[in-house]
C-alpha cells in the first residue's frame, strides 16, 4: 500500500519502495569488469526509484581492456528518462590516491546499465572521459552516485 504524504492519495505522492543494503561494486573498462582487487565494499540506499550508492575499489591490478573506466556492479540499472542523455544521475570519486593526481573525477551514467563512466575534469572547462593510464595497479578510489532506477 505505501505511505501517503499530506491526505493526497494520488499513487504519484505514494512511497511505495524503501531498501537499503550492501553490493559489490567492479573495476571497469568498457563497461567490462577487469580489475582485481585487495579490498572493494558498496552500500546503497533505494527510495522510491531514487538510488543512492557509495562504496571503495582498493586495487591489487586494474587489469586491460579497451574504453573509459568506470565502477560497475550498481545494484539497480539506470534508467533512460531523457534518451541517451547521462542526464539521470550524478556522482564523483570523493577520495583517490595512486592515480594521475592532475585531475577531478566525476562520473557519467550510462543508461540501461549497471555501470557509470569516471570522467576527469581538468584546466578550466574541459571535462574528458578517463583512460586507464589515470589508475594504477593499486589504485585506492571511495564514490558516491545517486541515479534513477528502472
Amino acid at each position: 500500500m505505501g505511505i501517503f504524504f499530506a491526505s493526497n492519495t494520488a499513487s504519484q505522492n505514494k512511497l511505495d519502495d524503501y531498501e537499503e543494503g550492501s553490493w559489490t561494486p567492479t573495476y571497469t573498462q568498457g563497461n567490462t569488469e577487469t580489475g582485481s582487487y585487495s579490498a572493494r565494499e558498496g552500500f546503497y540506499m533505494k527510495v522510491g526509484s531514487l538510488v543512492y550508492c557509495k562504496g571503495m575499489i582498493t586495487l591489487s591490478n586494474r587489469g586491460s581492456g579497451s574504453g573509459a573506466p568506470g565502477v560497475g556492479g550498481l545494484p539497480f540499472t539506470i534508467r533512460d528518462d531523457i534518451n541517451a542523455t547521462g542526464q539521470e544521475g550524478f556522482g564523483m570519486l570523493t577520495y583517490w590516491s595512486n592515480t594521475n593526481q592532475t585531475s577531478n573525477f566525476i562520473f557519467w551514467v550510462n543508461n540501461n546499465s549497471t555501470v557509470v563512466t569516471i570522467q576527469k575534469i581538468h584546466g578550466t572547462n574541459t571535462v574528458t572521459n578517463a583512460n586507464n593510464g589515470d589508475f594504477s595497479n593499486d589504485s585506492d578510489l571511495r564514490f558516491s552516485v545517486f541515479y534513477c532506477a528502472d
